[in-house]
């Protein structure tokens, strides 16, 4: 039953063309054109995907728990802009932490990166903590699938529609999208394929969610 019901979110956020915009998760600035796409295999190291979980483990925000979910994060009133970091404080953790060494391929451009919140804002994640935040590439394929950070807009939101619905718990998202945010996008892909193809398409789907605040 939770696999039908978590089809048909992923086919209700997608025709809804995740329109859940206060919800997406990001700092601000740059446009998120990013560089050429890179494809994993051709990475040595570190490929930007998922972060590494020395630096960025992830962490929560204290004032968002699963017993306040409808009040914060699925009440419509409620933006993630009334706790994003400010530009400043994002564009400078974010050149600190490519001058560091979190790059792709050594490329140190703030252009091709988000500084994005592992554990987003819309599913309880900390805004500032820098544990919770890293460079994230914008075009990175991996066996063909884009799988940036436009990739895991569309995870946050999906994850964020099935907590509101009391598919999952919040703690639940909150470990799917920590532990391997790309798995969880992987499934999402089969799931439309598998309902495209029912529906007689072949077409394999690219998940995004729009992003106009990415920094």
């Amino acid at each position: 039953m939770k696999k039908i019901l978590a089809i048909a979110f992923v086919v209700v956020v997608i025709a809804a063309g995740l329109y859940i915009g206060y919800h997406v998760d990001s700092g601000q600035v740059a446009s998120g054109t990013g560089a050429t796409a890179i494809e994993t295999s051709t990475i040595a190291g570190y490929n930007g995907i998922l972060p590494d979980p020395a630096k960025t483990p992830g962490s929560t925000n204290p004032n968002i728990s699963q017993s306040n979910i409808q009040f914060t994060i699925c009440n419509h009133s409620w933006s993630t802009k009334s706790i994003r970091p400010s530009v400043s404080y994002t564009n400078k953790l974010k050149k600190q932490e490519l001058a560091a060494g979190y790059t792709v391929n050594g490329d140190t451009n703030p252009a091709d990166y988000e500084l994005d919140h592992l554990i987003s804002l819309e599913l309880g994640g900390n805004p500032t903590d820098p544990k919770n935040l890293w460079p994230e590439p914008y075009n990175i394929v991996e066996l063909g699938n884009a799988v940036g950070a436009h990739q895991k807009d569309a995870v946050e939101n999906y994850l964020h529609t099935q907590v509101c619905a009391g598919v999952i718990t919040l703690a639940q998202a909150q470990q799917e999208i920590a532990t391997n945010w790309e798995q969880v996008y992987m499934q999402m892909v089969q799931d439309t394929m598998d309902s495209s193809s029912n529906a007689g398409s072949d077409k394999i789907p690219t998940l995004t969610a729009p992003d106009p605040d990415d920094n």
